[in-house]
């Protein structure tokens, strides 16, 4: 779970539709928005969770997600 810091300037839809494809994770991650600022993503595999949390500051049209 988490939240988009400036839901004004950075679109839910677009950080759902991008995410998976930047996590390189096409058919193993669901994203769903959960309010106007608050998404959920839904991972098949535990591991493939975990390895996102290892990763970087995840950034998506050059605002940081939460």
């Amino acid at each position: 779970m988490g939240r988009l810091l400036n839901p004004s300037c950075h679109k839910m839809l677009d950080l759902i539709h991008h995410m998976p494809r930047k996590c390189q994770l096409y058919d193993r991650i669901k994203g769903r928005a959960l309010s106007n600022n608050r998404f959920q993503f839904i991972f098949k595999h535990e591991h493939d969770l975990i390895d996102i949390l290892n990763r970087d500051i995840h950034i998506c049209n050059m605002w940081t997600i939460v």
